[in-house]
């Protein structure tokens, strides 16, 4: 009981060093720290976080919508072209393309930022982008981020599409989403039938001491998993305080460059 205590004082030792610089890089480099970065999942939480905060239902993320945006955002970039319509395409084309079966759509586009805040700064700044950001009628979202160049210059492009399905297509939502139940309730039955249920226990002798404690070559193995675990947890320590400093250098370079040259769009 002894030993496991000083095991576990052990680990929490090990982890001290890491938890110590995650919190001096949040404090001394907030940039760095959670505004370094665009991304899909960062850009739906803030999407529903302000349609929450103006008592409006959150929007379900679908996987048809994200497929349509990423085409889209591919496409400005290989066409160079930063609108919601071009090459005699209408925005609510490239959903079409994914078999989106829709009963109104709309789509926010950026490009040129350097985080998620601000592009949802910019939107509800807009009373377009804020009017599809905050509209009752739409009940799913798809989301892309892509990085690239735009006429030369490397940027990333963010499209947002909104959704309702129409009736045909929430039928055969639900009905997918019943057969994959059925499915997956059969699997588990399968598994309850056929699977015999292992315990797994620590094996003690009459003292209640554990048996590797009176074999030698467990005791070995003991000691050698013991090492393997303090010479993996401070190798981590090391690549974690080497994947921090190039954050930092790297956010730095990042924003001195898009405070010299910022082209922020939204569409």
């Amino acid at each position: 009981m002894l030993k496991q205590k000083q095991k576990i004082k052990n680990l929490l030792w090990y982890l001290y060093v890491p938890i110590f610089i995650i919190v001096i890089g949040i404090f001394l480099f907030p940039k760095s720290a959670y505004l370094s970065t665009i991304t899909r999942e960062k850009l739906i939480e803030l999407t529903n976080k302000t349609r929450q905060e103006n008592n409006l239902p959150i929007l379900r993320v679908n996987e048809k919508l994200n497929k349509a945006a990423s085409n889209k955002a591919k496409d400005i970039l290989k066409y160079n072209k930063f609108a919601h319509n071009f090459n005699n395409r209408r925005f609510s084309q490239w959903i079409k393309d994914v078999n989106y079966d829709y009963y109104i759509v709309g789509e926010n586009l950026a490009i040129d930022f350097a985080d998620s805040e601000s592009i949802m700064k910019a939107w509800l700044n807009s009373p377009s982008h804020r009017k599809n950001i905050l509209s009752k009628q739409y009940t799913e979202i798809g989301m892309s981020v892509q990085k690239g160049n735009y006429k030369g210059n490397p940027t990333i492009v963010v499209a947002q599409l909104f959704g309702r399905p129409s009736k045909q297509e929430l039928s055969s939502m639900a009905l997918l989403e019943a057969n994959s139940k059925k499915y997956n309730l059969e699997i588990k039955k399968q598994k309850l039938n056929t699977s015999p249920a292992l315990v797994i226990a620590n094996i003690q002798n009459k003292s209640g001491n554990n048996l590797t404690t009176k074999n030698p070559l467990l005791r070995e193995i003991d000691k050698f998993l013991n090492i393997k675990q303090f010479i993996l947890i401070y190798t981590a320590q090391i690549f974690l305080l080497i994947y921090l400093i190039a954050c930092i250098i790297y956010n730095s370079v990042k924003n001195n460059l898009y405070q010299k040259q910022n082209f922020s769009r939204i569409q």
